[in-house]
């Protein structure tokens, strides 16, 4: 027979088989390159359209966070720092309650209704002191944590020398800027930008908050948007104890003269 019925299977890359029937001529070397050029279009037609820059954003975001160095160690000043302000807000709070008691319990030792209010004012504004003390040294407010959201998509700058020399120091990179905002080689986080808040990377805390506002010596720690309003109130807390224990010694006159 001049003509044979061939059948060719080609198998595609996503698995789908397709059948090719046709009439060959004698000439099989001709049908062998037809076959191969099909396979070929099928491949191509069938594999997603990825360019340069979509294939390398989805290189940083699979490379691995195992490789990144170890989060910075807290500077020297961030432990040391806080003695002073716990010192300072646990004695002055003594001091006025303290102060409060005495002045209300003066001269025959009864409290009347003025002198128990400020008694009982006082304790209410030191527990109030003692627990915005307490949130500002441990709540680690506007911190930026090490997470896939805030660590991808990491820069190519940043990949290569991880991958040469994994879990080092990326000393003499600086802070690279990007859509997301600026990624602090430091901490290896991208910061968000500027309209979201000023960030910035505290030397004492060795960590980037968002939203700083300034480091406060006294209290050792980053005052950013986060616990400003616990820090304004410890600073008001100062001036209305003070008109509590003399509000006391006050009541404590009136009711001696009457």
């Amino acid at each position: 027979n001049s003509s044979a019925q061939l059948c060719c299977q080609l198998i595609c890359e996503d698995g789908r088989t397709r059948a090719l029937n046709t009439c060959c001529s004698p000439a099989l070397g001709l049908m062998s390159r037809f076959a191969e050029r099909v396979v070929n279009d099928s491949v191509v037609n069938d594999s997603p359209n990825q360019s340069d820059a979509d294939k390398g954003d989805e290189g940083a975001s699979q490379f691995p966070l195992y490789l990144l160095p170890p989060i910075p160690k807290r500077g020297a000043g961030y432990r040391s720092e806080p003695i002073m302000g716990i010192v300072v807000v646990l004695a002055f709070s003594s001091l006025l309650v303290g102060l409060t008691h005495g002045m209300a319990a003066a001269g025959e030792g009864k409290y009347t209704g003025l002198t128990l209010a400020t008694v009982c004012l006082i304790w209410i504004q030191a527990l109030f002191a003692v627990l915005c003390l307490l949130f500002l040294l441990c709540a680690n407010a506007g911190v930026v944590k090490r997470s896939p959201q805030t660590c991808y998509p990491v820069p190519s700058e940043v990949q290569w020398r991880l991958r040469a020399n994994p879990n080092t120091d990326l000393g003499g990179l600086g802070n690279i800027e990007g859509p997301r905002g600026s990624y602090c080689i430091r901490c290896c986080v991208w910061r968000p930008s500027k309209e979201d808040g000023k960030s910035h990377h505290c030397s004492v805390c060795n960590r980037c908050v968002v939203g700083f506002d300034h480091h406060c010596g006294v209290f050792g720690r980053c005052i950013v948007r986060g616990n400003l309003p616990c820090f304004y109130m410890l600073i008001g807390l100062a001036f209305t104890g003070m008109a509590t224990g003399l509000a006391a010694v006050a009541a404590n006159a009136s009711s001696a003269e009457s």
